[in-house]
């Protein structure tokens, strides 16, 4: 669990399952719960989340 991640801030999370599982996302963005799935597609071990006023991306 990671929380309180600031406007612009980056950080690395190792997962505990290899890659393509997918995880899921949760955060509160302008008072609005979000709950998404990513990583379902990816081959790579690192991937890149957005967090931004639009919702949550990714970029396997």
């Amino acid at each position: 669990m990671v929380t309180q991640i600031r406007p612009k801030e980056v950080r690395v999370i190792a997962l505990n399952h290899q890659p393509g599982l997918g995880y899921s996302v949760k955060a509160r963005l302008d008072g609005e719960d979000l709950d998404v799935c990513v990583g379902k597609t990816s081959k790579q071990w690192l991937n890149q989340i957005f967090l931004k006023k639009e919702g949550i991306s990714s970029r396997d």
